[in-house]
């Protein structure tokens, strides 16, 4: 649990101008940034991933980058990002964070960096918390709104931009309706699927034509496959499609899975191009461990 003075140190960090109302799902993603804030140097091979990703084939020189669930910025290398784009856009609910990874990164051109701080991509957060504050709803009705918004939901990120990044981002809105409405709830693989979905398109709409969007994704922990500790990475694809084929994944995230999602959803299907799954690489988090995989595609031509 979280002290009450904690409690009182987060309200503080998350009181920006548009920020959520504090709920327990947001003290807990500010929670976990609290919890990773120090764990700059074990990021430095995942960080150093990261950004050759965001900086190889951009469309374009200089440019817009939005980066989804920036958080600490401990898996991004900001002054290589601000000497390539000339706006670099960073999203989360944390807001202090977005500002304190700034200033501990020393970037000599922040100017060129726009903190979007108190924004929750899903659009639900504060719905879902209301709705399961005493217990998740068992009614359809009360579900099936909670889905239908994740699937429709969202603020307004502006945009276009040139280059668009999910940075790990995607198994935490998961595991937040899991925290809501807890692991063995009949409508729980529905929710994530609807999330998922609404998140792959989310990055594709902030794209600019011919724009670049990456999903970085963790996929699996050390917590079930102990070995990761040592495994050596070129061993990693192999292993991983193992693991898949035992269901031993985090829901939702199926790499390969994901992958062929741009291509059975319709609106995907038609405004997105060149999606490939790069190589998987492996992620130290402090005692954890946990297998990372990126997928890129194009936006398309703009199509209704």
């Amino acid at each position: 649990m979280i002290s009450d003075s904690n409690t009182r140190a987060l309200a503080t960090r998350n009181s920006e101008p548009g920020t959520s109302a504090l709920n327990s799902l947001v003290i807990e993603h500010l929670r976990r940034n609290a919890n990773s804030r120090s764990y700059w140097d074990t990021f430095a091979p995942h960080r150093r991933r990261v950004t050759e990703l965001l900086l190889a084939d951009r469309p374009r020189s200089g440019g817009r980058l939005a980066v989804l669930g920036a958080g600490n910025c401990n898996d991004l290398e900001l002054d290589q990002l601000a000497t390539a784009f000339d706006e670099v856009h960073l999203f989360d609910l944390d807001g202090a964070a977005l500002a304190d990874a700034v200033a501990r990164q020393l970037v000599p051109q922040s100017d060129m960096f726009r903190l979007h701080g108190g924004v929750d991509v899903t659009g639900i957060v504060d719905e879902l918390a209301r709705c399961c504050a005493d217990e998740p709803p068992q009614e359809s009705g009360a579900l099936n709104r909670l889905i239908a918004s994740a699937t429709s939901g969202g603020p307004a990120l502006g945009g276009p931009f040139d280059v668009v990044v999910s940075a790990c981002l995607l198994t935490q809105l998961i595991d937040t309706v899991r925290l809501a409405i807890g692991d063995r709830h009949p409508r729980l693989v529905d929710f994530v699927l609807a999330v998922r979905d609404r998140h792959l398109r989310l990055l594709a709409e902030l794209l600019a034509p011919g724009g670049r969007g990456v999903l970085v994704t963790d996929i699996v922990s050390s917590d079930t496959c102990p070995e990761l500790m040592t495994l050596d990475e070129s061993d990693l694809l192999v292993r991983l499609r193992q693991w898949v084929a035992r269901g031993n994944f985090f829901t939702g995230a199926n790499p390969f899975v994901l992958a062929a999602r741009f291509g059975q959803d319709d609106w995907l299907k038609e405004n997105v191009t060149d999606v490939r799954l790069d190589q998987p690489w492996i992620w130290q988090i402090g005692p954890r461990a946990y297998v990372v995989c990126a997928i890129t595609f194009t936006r398309g031509p703009l199509v209704a």
